[in-house]
């Protein structure tokens, strides 16, 4: 569980999804395409995390653990480097917010669903880091009770940003609008700097983990 603590907080600090999921709770129909969206965005990091598990361990019960896999982890670690430093180079505080928000507290609740796994399962950066995660609960040689442990923290923190501004929504009803607006305000002007900085961190500690385990 501690080993991919860093990676589940590292898709917590990403307002990938906690943005679309605060727009949808400005929206006509809050909580269906809220949960909806939860539940895709949910999907996406298990079904990911789950092959990345499923993968190390099929690799470790033939053959134990092979030293490509922590080559693997380190490609993985570099590829985050690479990921958080061009979104650095071209960051730019002053741009608009992404053309594919706009307009997404429209969609019914089927599409938010699809919209939430595609965020999560087909985003570089999202996918990477449950790839890693994966791979760590995998190659611990822990028992099927303990991984399956550790992959439910794994998607429970994962899963976190869309569900405080859920649950905030629920307890508070309308009085929670303004205080999601402005963390949406917030999120847009400063997310990207947050993220670059969680994802360099992730990607440098995956590396170093990795050539350890040469």
């Amino acid at each position: 569980m501690l080993g991919t603590l860093p990676l589940a907080l590292g898709i917590l600090a990403s307002p990938i999804a906690v943005i679309p999921a605060i727009l949808f709770l400005l929206g006509p129909r809050p909580t269906a395409t809220c949960v909806s969206f939860l539940f895709g965005w949910t999907g996406g990091l298990a079904a990911v995390t789950g092959v990345a598990i499923l993968f190390a361990d099929g690799i470790d019960a033939g053959t134990g653990k092979p030293i490509w896999l922590s080559w693997l982890r380190i490609i993985v670690g570099a590829l985050l480097l690479v990921y958080g430093l061009l979104t650095w180079l071209r960051r730019n505080a002053k741009s608009e917010p992404p053309g594919w928000l706009t307009g997404i507290s429209e969609l019914p609740p089927p599409r938010a669903a699809v919209l939430g796994l595609g965020l999560s399962a087909v985003n570089p950066k999202v996918a990477l880091l449950c790839l890693s995660a994966g791979l760590t609960i995998g190659m611990e040689g822990a028992s099927a009770g303990q991984e399956l442990v550790a992959f439910l923290s794994f998607l429970a923190i994962g899963s976190i940003e869309v569900l405080l501004p859920l649950g905030a929504f629920l307890l508070a009803g309308d009085r929670a609008t303004v205080p999601l607006q402005r963390v949406r305000t917030w999120l847009e002007d400063h997310g990207t700097s947050v993220v670059v900085l969680v994802v360099i961190v992730i990607g440098a500690l995956l590396v170093v983990n990795g050539v350890r385990a040469l």
